[in-house]
């Protein structure tokens, strides 16, 4: 999981993540995630755990969450996800 995962938490860790476009991820216990923001795309992909965004607005580039086989796509909002 580490490997595949830019941030990652511990057991009662909680981590709060700026993201490039401004928007924010607070990153539950024992969670994993990666992303991947282009001038085209706006992508986060829980891999364990949950997590909290906090989205930036931008309609030009919608953001998706991905976990599991659900793919959540927002142009600013805040929402929660777990797996």
């Amino acid at each position: 999981m580490r490997a595949r995962a830019d941030h990652v938490t511990t057991t009662a860790e909680l981590s709060r993540i700026d993201l490039p476009d401004g928007s924010i991820v607070t990153l539950g216990p024992n969670s994993a995630m990666r992303s991947e923001f282009t001038l085209e795309r706006r992508r986060v992909e829980l891999l364990a755990g949950m997590a909290f965004f906090e989205v930036a607005k931008d309609t030009t580039r919608p953001f998706q969450a991905v976990a599991d086989d659900l793919t959540c796509s927002a142009l600013g909002t805040a929402f929660d996800l777990s797996i």
